[in-house]
């Protein structure tokens, strides 16, 4: 079926939405600690898990402070042994990543649910858990990994032709997201649960592509550094753990893809005031426990409120369709299902292996939810009005997200140029506390990073200490020797109105707890940042 031209220029306008949310962005959160990676993949290819990272109190070895393999790192160190270590390359190749994302969920949309393909694609590409997360961290490169996987299974159940070659492409792209980062893991069961549910045993051999890529992977850990860096990353397997991850994983999803509330809405249900009984209550728990039971911020209650209620009522309306589908549907249909299904449940299963929960962890579901979504959307018939609705209300949310963050994450690249300025050029050092694209800029800019466990501070240095952002500590004992010389605060205005992240309570977008309140946005005009720079007296 061809596109027509105006669907094609829908895809083009949001390919440069994404871009402009990319292009020109400052080094942002974690992405210091994957350069880090990247410059000692440039050091020594062979030994990636080796370098040595200032992330936390003090340096330690990548494969003791990194929790995910290094596969995407060597993307980053071939921009930067052709570019140098220009941001604007790398945030460009982010950017094509990003736009390939799009390009390929748009053709898995078209085969997995054709009559709202674009409608789905938009709630995608504009959505709070996809533009926010235009950065240089892994999360965009490791959902295109995704895409490809299930996408190459999806197309394998449809047509018989070329299908060793669709399940061989399905395992490596699941191989490749293995080696990027290891909640990946979850795709091979799932993998394997649709070739069994196809009875396509001739092609189970598949399977062993990313089992014998994560055996290679440990085998060049024993090489490299006498362990196995796979079997060395912290789970949680807790029950109180796991079900708070599972509330904040809701309400993320709640955010990323409001239209789920909509077609929990719009479906019959058999008992309406029973139907709406599971989200209403946790909702409303929510809200009670932010609110009373841990105080926090008004807005905070009604934030975990709203967006749980959401969240979950948007898990049910998918589910029960699923089901609906299922029970109605021929082979084709049933195998749409169970694919999107297992791919779904694979992304949900980050609650487990990721070590806290944050928006971009729903990005690994969203697709296969979008698209079980796309196909309620043509079973309820929805108007296009309402639709497009959706689409809207989602977009805005993204964009005012993402511009947000853009903002934010500028704040440490423009104050590291602003207070280097000020400083005396008379040869004293500049010592830095603060990590991610504070740490980069700071780097750059000629200043040294604090280690805890070796302190060098002497009489007539400078140290820059940052109070939102994660940092290393001071010991008591030298805050005694420091005098202030200065502070810059940095004022809420425009776009940092809207906070992705915040030290009080302490996360955001980038780690969101519900047990802190800490919500993934926020408003609030409390100072951004605040920069305090002290002169070493003795």
């Amino acid at each position: 079926m061809r596109r027509s031209r105006l669907s094609i220029l829908a895809l083009i306008a949001l390919i440069v939405t994404a871009g402009a949310f990319n292009i020109g962005k400052a080094v942002h959160v974690d992405d210091t600690a994957y350069l880090e990676l990247a410059r000692g993949v440039l050091h020594d290819p062979l030994r990636p898990m080796s370098t040595w990272i200032n992330w936390g109190g003090a340096p330690a070895p990548a494969y003791v402070s990194i929790n995910q393999p290094p596969l995407f790192y060597y993307v980053l160190a071939s921009i930067m042994r052709i570019f140098g270590e220009s941001d604007l390359a790398l945030h460009a190749c982010m950017a094509v990543i990003s736009a390939l994302t799009i390009v390929l969920f748009e053709r898995t949309a078209r085969r997995a649910a054709p009559e709202s393909a674009l409608a789905v694609t938009a709630l995608f590409a504009l959505s709070p858990a996809f533009l926010p997360a235009q950065n240089l961290m892994t999360d965009v490169p490791l959902a295109l990994a995704w895409i490809v996987g299930f996408g190459s299974l999806l197309s394998a159940g449809a047509a018989e032709a070329h299908r060793a070659r669709r399940y061989a492409t399905a395992g490596a792209a699941i191989a490749a997201a293995c080696l990027i980062k290891y909640p990946s893991l979850a795709l091979v069961p799932a993998m394997a649960g649709v070739i069994a549910f196809r009875r396509h045993w001739r092609f189970a051999w598949t399977v062993a592509i990313p089992v014998g890529a994560l055996c290679l992977w440990s085998l060049w850990n024993y090489a490299e550094f006498g362990g196995m860096h796979l079997f060395s990353r912290p789970t949680i397997f807790q029950p109180i753990e796991i079900a708070s991850r599972s509330i904040e994983w809701v309400a993320c999803l709640g955010v990323a893809a409001p239209i789920g509330l909509l077609l929990f809405a719009r479906r019959r249900w058999g008992r309406p005031a029973v139907a709406w009984t599971a989200p209403a209550v946790c909702g409303a728990a929510m809200f009670v426990a932010e609110r009373y039971y841990a105080p926090r911020e008004f807005q905070s209650a009604v934030l975990w409120g709203v967006f749980t209620c959401a969240g979950l009522a948007g898990v049910i309306a998918i589910l029960a369709a699923a089901s609906d589908r299922w029970r109605a549907g021929d082979q084709a249909g049933r195998d749409r299902v169970l694919a999107l299904t297992l791919w779904a449940a694979a992304g949900a299963f980050v609650i487990v292996l990721a070590p806290f929960m944050a928006m971009r962890h729903v990005l690994l579901a969203l697709p296969p939810v979008l698209l079980l979504a796309g196909q309620s959307i043509a079973a309820l018939r929805l108007s296009r009005l309402v639709v497009a609705g959706a689409v809207a209300l989602t977009g805005v949310m993204g964009c005012a997200i993402a511009a947000a963050d853009y903002a934010y994450a500028d704040v440490y690249r423009h104050y590291a140029q602003v207070i280097g300025q000020a400083m005396p050029h008379d040869g004293s050092r500049v010592w830095s506390l603060g990590h991610w694209g504070w740490q980069w800029y700071t780097e750059k800019a000629g200043w040294l990073q604090f280690d805890e466990q070796h302190v060098d501070l002497r009489a007539g240095d400078t140290v820059v200490v940052p109070s939102v952002i994660a940092s290393q500590t001071l010991p008591s004992e030298q805050m005694d020797r420091l005098l202030v010389v200065g502070r810059y605060w940095v004022s809420a205005r425009g776009a940092t109105i809207l906070r992705t992240y915040r030290r009080n309570p302490w996360g955001g977008y980038y780690a969101t707890f519900w047990r802190t309140g800490s919500f993934p946005f926020s408003f609030t005009y409390t100072p951004v940042e605040m920069f305090t720079v002290f002169r070493v007296e003795r």
